[in-house]
């Protein structure tokens, strides 16, 4: 047995029972399958019964802030400081609102630089599932164990590669990757002492032509590291993709096939974005079709039926696009106003009748292949 193999295994059978039986069957790949089968349920049922309007959001992303120590290559996140970011007390309200035991993704920017960070996140892991997401460079000791005592489900970190020089380089932050590799080892430690299964430790890779010789690779750091699940997403918010020709496509599908290979040799949940096959992303980087939107007649967005974004600002979108329209600000109206007002329900008709679906939008959690292509018009 390989040795990447054999400490990957020690590593779960030293952590909770738990860890180690999800890693056995490969329990996260099931619950990705029943969340991608589940959401777009409810959203079409939403539509067949409640037309325009929508039930309260299940899933709920917070964008701390804007501020980020990296200047990651691929980021779209655009470079505004916000002087009145959003504190404690107005997302006290927002979080009460949702329904019990709903996604709730703390994010930003780097949220861990907000400045009501953790007093937000334990607040909001007390009704809610809670997910970090972090680029992992302020993470210390101390600031990982407040974070599996205040009960979060996971924490998702971002890394390009397995090795420092690529790695740091996308993110344009030197000596970041090995902070991060500290930060789960430590998570890691922490779980095992205290026979914890949670938080689920998450790896994402962006799909590019700077990482994608490292992707298998990337599949073995994960196993050994001791993380849960990791997900791979296509790099929809450049132009990267009219740079691939076919001798490019040919490689990006023999690295991913690779790493769905060793991904199933190690028991390792591997997804592609939300659910994507192998064949939707090289058609994503297919050259031919770099003009024109290809996705629309196989993917829907069931973001304004499902998910929420709040911006730091106190803007609410129900996509995370910088040039997504505001449906309201939750420091003005309530949560559950501003779900069903009448910019909200006019977003939600425009959908139904021509999708909104663009080539960016193919990897947001919210988008999910149609069986029958784009929504039937209303």
């Amino acid at each position: 047995m390989p040795k990447s193999i054999e400490k990957s295994q020690e590593k779960v059978a030293s952590g909770s029972g738990l860890s180690k039986i999800a890693a056995a069957i490969n329990l996260y790949d099931p619950i990705f399958k029943i969340y991608t089968g589940g959401v777009p349920i409810f959203v079409r049922l939403q539509q067949i019964f409640l037309k325009t309007r929508a039930l309260a959001p299940i899933r709920a992303t917070i964008v701390l802030t804007h501020k980020c120590n990296c200047d990651c290559r691929m980021c779209y996140i655009p470079d505004i400081s916000c002087d009145n970011e959003l504190t404690f007390e107005d997302l006290k309200n927002t979080l009460d609102q949702l329904p019990k035991g709903s996604m709730v993704i703390i994010t930003g920017g780097e949220p861990t630089l907000a400045k009501d960070f953790f007093k937000i996140v334990d607040y909001a892991a007390k009704g809610h599932k809670v997910q970090v997401r972090t680029n992992g460079s302020t993470l210390d000791k101390e600031m990982i164990k407040k974070l599996i005592d205040a009960g979060i489900w996971v924490i998702s970190f971002s890394i390009e590669a397995p090795h420092d020089e690529i790695h740091d380089q996308i993110r344009g932050n030197k000596g970041l990757l090995q902070k991060v590799k500290r930060s789960i080892d430590e998570i890691v430690s922490m779980k095992r002492d205290r026979r914890l299964a949670r938080p689920f430790i998450h790896i994402n890779t962006v799909i590019m032509k700077e990482s994608i010789p490292y992707l298998p690779e990337m599949v073995e750091f994960g196993s050994k590291s001791g993380v849960d699940f990791m997900s791979f997403s296509p790099d929809s918010r450049t132009d990267s993709y009219k740079n691939f020709n076919e001798q490019d496509l040919d490689y990006l599908k023999e690295r991913l096939e690779k790493s769905l290979e060793l991904a199933k040799r190690y028991r390792l949940c591997l997804r592609f974005g939300n659910n994507l096959s192998i064949e939707d992303i090289l058609e994503f980087f297919s050259a031919p079709n770099k003009e024109k939107n290809i996705f629309e007649r196989k993917f829907i967005c069931g973001a304004p039926w499902a998910g929420v974004f709040i911006m730091p600002d106190g803007n609410v979108k129900a996509c995370y696009l910088p040039s997504a329209t505001a449906l309201g600000n939750i420091k003005k109206d309530n949560i559950r106003n501003i779900w069903n007002n009448k910019i909200a329900r006019d977003l939600r008709e425009s959908i139904m009748k021509t999708n909104h679906f663009r080539r960016e939008c193919i990897s947001c959690c919210m988008s999910f292949k149609s069986r029958s292509g784009a929504y039937k018009k209303i």
